[in-house]
């Protein structure tokens, strides 16, 4: 029998509503720990894109948690794949989709690039509009010294 790999977070319980945990994940990133952080252009985005906080993830209460609790939580690294996939792939199949349309039965190449982004952005608007992402689930409450050691 194959076991499937999953990734692990550890979140703080921000509130609790009806059966629902809101709760904010810590942020990890291995920028920094390598020798090359300081001139990496990854490290650099990576700043730039998690500077404010983490997003609350509204997931059910499956462990009784309560406010302030520390919960693991835990996806299928396979789900987390496919959602990269999604995310990145459907806009770029509306962007080549229509440019290539475009290609097709339009004679110039401004026009061609126009469809282009206007593919993209209607994969991008398709993808938020009907994708419902795979949401991580609470496997267990840990306490602080567990979730400081990760």
């Amino acid at each position: 029998m194959q076991q499937h790999a999953t990734l692990t977070a550890i979140g703080r319980v921000e509130k609790i509503d009806a059966e629902f945990a809101y709760i904010r994940a810590q942020r990890e990133s291995s920028c920094g720990h390598c020798q090359a952080s300081s001139g990496c252009g990854h490290s650099v985005l990576s700043s730039w894109f998690s500077a404010g906080e983490s997003q609350l993830m509204r997931l059910p209460n499956t462990l009784n948690s309560r406010p302030g609790d520390w919960v693991e939580l835990a996806l299928a690294a396979q789900d987390l794949s496919r959602q990269v996939l999604l995310a990145y792939g459907l806009p770029l199949v509306g962007f080549f989709t229509a440019a290539l349309l475009a290609q097709h039965w339009l004679a110039q190449d401004w026009m061609i690039g126009v469809a282009g982004g206007v593919g993209l952005v209607v994969g991008w608007v398709g993808l938020r509009v009907f994708h419902r992402p795979t949401q991580p689930r609470m496997v267990k409450i840990v306490t602080m010294w567990e979730s400081i050691k990760q």
